[in-house]
């Protein structure tokens, strides 16, 4: 941290004080510069098929911007071994999810559905650009809106 103090200027105990510790201080940095939720809050999703809608909006996020999805895929891989930033990423898709979808689910049981809807997305991006798992990650987006859209579709839908 000493190093990176000295690159940037400023006293290391600054970065200690604003960041508090090396890890802090990656996250941080990895963090993205948009606003994802922007994406959905500018336009509603498709009635008809919110979650292909969902799906392909979401990927589209990662795909047309490499630089944010090398960020997103650094901060996925610390997620997977670092509990703390596994939730702040768990909180990060739910609060996508709610603002893309909250409104399609009934408020008795909106929080579980849409955070099934963010597990079904973390797993989606994992293996697709972590893992790399060819039959995933060599899929066009329109192909995995098509697969997993549906599957959203119906964690949106009552038990009933």
């Amino acid at each position: 941290m000493r190093a990176i103090a000295g690159r940037a200027g400023v006293d290391a105990a600054l970065i200690h004080h604003y960041f508090g510790n090396k890890r802090a201080l990656t996250v941080e940095a990895l963090r993205p510069d948009v606003d994802p939720t922007a994406v959905f809050r500018d336009r509603p999703l498709d009635a008809a098929r919110p979650g292909r809608d969902f799906v392909r909006r979401a990927l589209h996020l990662w795909d047309d911007d490499d630089a944010q999805r090398q960020r997103a895929i650094a901060l996925l891989r610390i997620a997977l071994t670092d509990e703390e930033v596994s939730e702040r990423m768990v909180n990060f898709y739910v609060g996508v999810a709610h603002v893309a979808l909250g409104d399609l689910v009934a408020a008795e049981d909106r929080d579980r559905r849409l955070v099934l809807v963010a597990g079904q997305m973390l797993s989606l991006v994992t293996m697709r650009y972590v893992f790399r798992r060819p039959e995933i990650a060599d899929a066009t987006v329109d192909e995995l809106a098509e697969d997993v859209g549906p599957l959203i579709d119906q964690l949106l839908k009552p038990d009933r």
